[in-house]
């Protein structure tokens, strides 16, 4: 793996990061704009977007991880 798609993984992992923020921000309003005060909703909100994020994040670790193995030789 070179540098190029090294930076490509980092792009494409934290695009899917800011979407997924993007769209928990919305989740977290009802339709006519006033927050969600349901604690048990938010929380399952909350978990779902944590799941994504670390997998995101363990994406970004293996091609760091990948990449160094590759080029440290």
């Amino acid at each position: 793996m070179d540098q190029k798609k090294l930076s490509e993984i980092y792009s494409v992992a934290t695009q899917r990061m800011h979407d997924v923020i993007d769209e928990f921000y919305e989740d977290l309003h009802k339709n006519d704009g006033s927050p969600k005060g349901i604690e048990a909703e938010v929380l399952l909100q909350t978990a779902k977007v944590v799941k994504v994020l670390r997998s995101e994040i363990d994406l970004i670790k293996s091609a760091v991880s990948e990449y160094y193995e590759l080029n440290s030789r």
